[in-house]
């Protein structure tokens, strides 16, 4: 049975910092571009809309082609490895060439880089996204000895090539193209589909992404053209930061519910940062009556030093700074502990889901617009110290849990075998239980014979006893007969001898 195939479908946020975010801002406004790729049209209609754009496009999905043709002027429906783009499009026509994930899905990606040439316009560019294959989270997953595809992703069932940051420079190289300027689209491990803590991992291991921060880019980005910079174009890397998700939940006024991720917001943090700003611009025109933050996706410590609520002026609402204690934080919260040091409160996050409600109280007439948190998840020495003794703790519990999972493994060899033995018994009593009520059905047959053939004998000696009684009769009729005439014949004999 064939696979069906898996289609793509995205929302386009300028302000997400995704691939094609960034990439529009490559596109001038009023360009003529030539998309390849356009899936369902998600950015091709940001293209036309907002830029005012004049997009064509050619796309391998029929469905996904019918929904990005609104908004391109043609839209051609087939294969990049097998068109002559030269036969479908005017030379010298474009402006912009995006080819946004789609290198990856070809076998041959430097034949469609060779077709673009003489397609683009004086100073034309050509916009390129493709996934990382040297992403950190996947080196980790490579390490456990994993090589999982998936729907999507970087290891996309569809991607039939690879790319780090070197090869896609080798690939622009050898068609002619030069890089003018790089971006990457960064993402967190855990935030990933690998799922993957920076701090679970081998302190080898953890060393080494340290030291390369391009392995937390999850995404290459590149604008290229036919002619070469005048100096090659610079990529900063930042430092690398393992990040940590921070939530504010909310419940409106004069409404009765609960704390639910509907009406919730995340930012991100960076681990290992002492002190940094975590910003959160609430829903506008929102009466707000409660909020609640978790700091964390996992255990650790926090240093808290200020959180506040503003208005839509700037003016504060309500502040708390460390100076004020954990008294002033209030008493709603759960998951956590916290003790006062020197110009921090230190928040000791027990479990993944650790939140603490603010003791805001709202104003007349005043609308919060903002949440402003001043925190940092250092990797210093007492978080580090703290972990060891974690780990101290857990590996006695890992190995005692180890025993208990073989011995559970060996109980359930020997209740698969001790069920395998009763399965075989169970068949074998019911072979014989077939074989007995075979045997009874025999026998209540001989017996219906027998019971017919006491009933034949009993008639049979029924019938003798009245033969015999006849026969007795008989015999004593004859008796009496023969003594009526044996005395008349005695005398007649003694007479004949007289």
């Amino acid at each position: 049975m064939p696979l069906s195939r898996y289609r793509y479908e995205r929302q386009f946020d300028t302000t997400s910092g995704d691939s094609l975010a960034q990439l529009s801002e490559w596109v001038p406004a009023g360009s003529t571009v030539l998309e390849l790729g356009p899936a369902g049209g998600y950015f091709t209609r940001y293209l036309q809309e907002s830029l005012d754009c004049v997009v064509d496009a050619v796309e391998i999905d029929h469905e996904m082609a019918e929904a990005a043709k609104p908004w391109c002027r043609r839209l051609f429906q087939g294969n990049l490895e097998t068109l002559v783009l030269s036969d479908l499009f005017d030379a010298h026509a474009y402006d912009v060439v995006v080819l946004a994930d789609v290198l990856e899905h070809l076998r041959f990606p430097e034949q469609i880089l060779l077709q673009l040439p003489i397609l683009l316009r004086d100073n034309g560019v050509c916009l390129i996204s493709v996934p990382n294959i040297a992403y950190g989270g996947l080196i980790a997953e490579l390490l456990e000895g994993r090589f999982d595809y998936r729907n999507e992703g970087l290891l996309d069932k569809t991607h039939l090539r690879f790319f780090t940051q070197h090869s896609l420079t080798c690939l622009l190289g050898e068609t002619g193209w030069y890089p003018w300027e790089w971006r990457s689209v960064d993402r967190p491990f855990f935030d990933s589909e690998f799922r993957t803590r920076l701090e679970t991992l081998p302190t080898a291991l953890t060393t080494l992404l340290n030291s390369r921060p391009d392995l937390q880019c999850y995404q290459w980005l590149v604008k290229a053209k036919l002619s070469a910079p005048e100096t090659s174009p610079t990529f900063y890397k930042k430092p690398f930061s393992e990040h940590f998700p921070v939530r504010i939940f909310w419940i409106e006024e004069n409404k009765e519910a609960d704390f639910d991720y509907v009406r919730s917001q995340v930012a991100w943090g960076n681990l290992g940062i002492e002190q940094q700003i975590i910003r959160f611009s609430l829903p506008k025109g929102t009466q707000f009556d409660r909020f609640r933050l978790r700091f964390a996706d996992r255990p650790g410590f926090i240093r808290l030093y200020t959180i506040s609520v503003c208005g839509e002026q700037g003016e504060t609402l309500w502040r708390w700074t460390s100076e004020f204690g954990h008294l002033a934080l209030g008493e709603n919260f759960a998951g956590m502990t916290c003790m006062g040091a020197d110009g921090y409160l230190l928040a000791n996050l027990h479990s993944a889901e650790s939140w603490l409600e603010l003791p805001w109280e709202k104003g007349d007439g005043v609308v919060p617009v903002s949440v402003t948190i001043n925190l940092g998840w250092p990797m210093s020495g007492d978080f580090n110290i703290a972990r060891q003794g974690w780990e101290r703790a857990v590996v006695p519990l890992r190995q005692e849990m180890n025993a208990v999972k073989a011995l559970v493994a060996t109980r359930d060899v020997e209740l698969a075998t001790r069920d395998a033995n009763l399965l075989a018994q169970h068949n074998v009593i019911a072979e014989k239980n077939l074989a007995l009520a075979q045997l009874e059905n025999s026998l209540s047959k001989q017996h219906d014979v027998l019971a017919g053939q006491i009933q034949d004998n009993l008639s049979q000696s029924a019938q003798i006893s009245t033969l015999q009684n006849e026969i007795a009769q008989m015999r004593s009729f004859s008796w009496w007969l023969r003594r009526i005439f044996y005395w008349p014949s005695r005398i007649v004999h003694r007479l004949r001898n007289l």
